[in-house]
Parts: C-alpha cells; sequence; structure tokens
C-alpha cells in the first residue's frame, strides 16, 4: 500500500495495518525492557505482598516514568504488560491492596469508575482528608479558629497570612469558610 496522501495515511491508521516483522520484535524488544526498567524500579514489601515503585511519583503517589518525554503512570503500564489492559482505554485501575504505588499484577485489576467508587466505599475510602488528617495541612483547627476570630474582629487578612506563614488568598477562604468548612 502507498501512503502518498493523507487519506491513504487515515485509511491505513483505521485499518490497523499489520506490524512489519523488524518492526514487531523491535515493538517486543521494547516491551521487555520496558518490563524490566518497571521490575528494577521496585522493592517487595512482605507484608501485603506489594511490589512498591520506588521511583518518580506525581498525583496522590501514583507512580510515573517518563518515556520519550511524555509521563506515563506505571501501574497503567504494569496492567498493559502483564493483564493485557489497553493502557489507553477509560477504564481505571483498581488496587486491591489500597497502595497507590504497587504495581503487582495481582493487586491491579480494570474497572470502571462505578467499580472504583464501589470498591473505595466497601474499603471505607471515601470522602476527602479534612483538617488536619489531610497531609499537606499547614494549619491546626485551632488555628482555623482564631484566624476567623480575629478576622471578625477587624485584623487585616494579609497580616493573619503573614502570622500564620499561608497566602492572603488562602486565610480569605477560610474567613469565607471555603475552605476549613468542617470547622
Amino acid at each position: 500500500m502507498k501512503f502518498e496522501t493523507e487519506a491513504d495515511w487515515l485509511a491505513a491508521r483505521q485499518a490497523g495495518l499489520p506490524i512489519s516483522t523488524s518492526a514487531k520484535s523491535l515493538a517486543d524488544a521494547f516491551i521487555a525492557r520496558l518490563a524490566k526498567s518497571l521490575l528494577t524500579r521496585t522493592k517487595y514489601e512482605p507484608v501485603k505482598g506489594c511490589w512498591l515503585w520506588t521511583g518518580m511519583r506525581k498525583n496522590y503517589g501514583y507512580g510515573v516514568v517518563r518515556i520519550c518525554g511524555r509521563l506515563y503512570r506505571v501501574h497503567r503500564l504494569a496492567a498493559m504488560l502483564w493483564l493485557d489492559f489497553d493502557y489507553f482505554s477509560e477504564e481505571l485501575i483498581i488496587h486491591s491492596c489500597d497502595v497507590t504505588n504497587c504495581i503487582n499484577p495481582s493487586h491491579i485489576r480494570a474497572g470502571s469508575p462505578a467499580d472504583n467508587n464501589a470498591d473505595m466505599g466497601l474499603r471505607g475510602r471515601r470522602g476527602r482528608l479534612r483538617g488536619t488528617a489531610h497531609p499537606m495541612a499547614k494549619l491546626a483547627d485551632e488555628d482555623i479558629r482564631t484566624i476567623r476570630l480575629k478576622a471578625a474582629a477587624g485584623q487585616n487578612q494579609r497580616d493573619l497570612a503573614r502570622e500564620y506563614s499561608v497566602t492572603q488568598s488562602n486565610i480569605g477562604r477560610i474567613v469565607r469558610k471555603e475552605n476549613w468548612k468542617h470547622l
């Protein structure tokens, strides 16, 4: 097949042309190298049996790896390598161990957002961490109450921000009860 026009290219792309033998062996070599690379950056956790990713981690502790300048989530790559999962699928990867950086194929499975929500509910992980329970919290519950009292008494938000080492916009959200609503 000749690829002389954009229409030819589009037709070939939609048809899913078979990969040549040399390209297939290159793809197989890449996949084997990727699997080895993932495994060399894990450590075994004996209590749960997790394979913990020790490389770079991003949002919510999920492991990522850079391939050709793009970041890929390693739990999705693990599912692709060992569970025949389509990396670009809209399905989620659900961890039975509740460890975000685990890539053990026996601990992960594909599922819909509804499956994930049901799993979260069964395991008591529904809901966000609030206040001092959140690992990124810079203020204590008592600080929030004091900030609101001082602001109500007329103290300047910028002064409060300097006093508590947070931004003025953060103080504003606390005072308006947009943040720390539970207090």
